[in-house]
């Protein structure tokens, strides 16, 4: 199911030829076994290719510092990218609400309560390659890359907004069409 944000989204995106932003979420310890790094590389690639993307990293730790002026030293035009820091239990429900995927780059993960977290908020992942994917039910859907770089991600983030905007005028055309048998009956 789209939700009524990621369907804003999708509409606004729609609309203007894709040139609103994706809106992407990390969510994690800034620390090198989560590779924030690799998130802002990706914020790089993303921008290359003059994709739209708003990228929020949420979380604190030991890489803050660096991956702070990492994205300073970006330039950055079609992809906005912002460090928010450490946020509370009661405030980050608000993040998972406003944006339309949550990624995950960690090197490796058993089970992330960011990944469940996602799940309560019906919020798409997009992922590096990680073994609990696979072995959960909960994260059929989730759209995998098919290998660990950044260029397999961004063509992945690519895809994945391709198919949400497919989706979103799918979607659209059926209501529509639903809306015009329901006056002709109704006539």
């Amino acid at each position: 199911l789209i939700k009524a944000s990621q369907m804003e989204s999708i509409k606004r995106r729609n609309k203007t030829g894709n040139s609103m932003p994706l809106r992407l979420l990390w969510v994690g310890r800034l620390e090198p076994i989560k590779d924030p790094i690799f998130m802002v590389s990706l914020a790089e690639e993303l921008e290359k290719r003059s994709f739209p993307a708003s990228i929020c990293l949420v979380g604190a730790g030991s890489l803050f510092r660096e991956v702070e002026e990492y994205i300073s030293s970006c330039d950055f035009s079609k992809v906005d990218v912002e460090l928010v820091g450490f946020v509370s239990n009661n405030e980050i429900d608000k993040y998972y609400l406003a944006f339309d995927a949550l990624v995950l780059t960690s090197l490796t993960e058993n089970l992330p309560i960011v990944a469940l977290e996602s799940r309560l908020y019906n919020l798409p992942i997009i992922s590096v390659p990680l073994e609990f994917l696979h072995d959960y039910d909960g994260f059929t859907d989730a759209v995998i890359a098919k290998q660990r770089s950044v260029v397999s991600m961004a063509d992945e983030i690519v895809n994945f907004a391709n198919v949400q905007i497919r989706s979103a005028n799918s979607l659209n055309q059926s209501i529509k069409r639903q809306g015009s048998e329901l006056i002709k009956w109704l006539s």
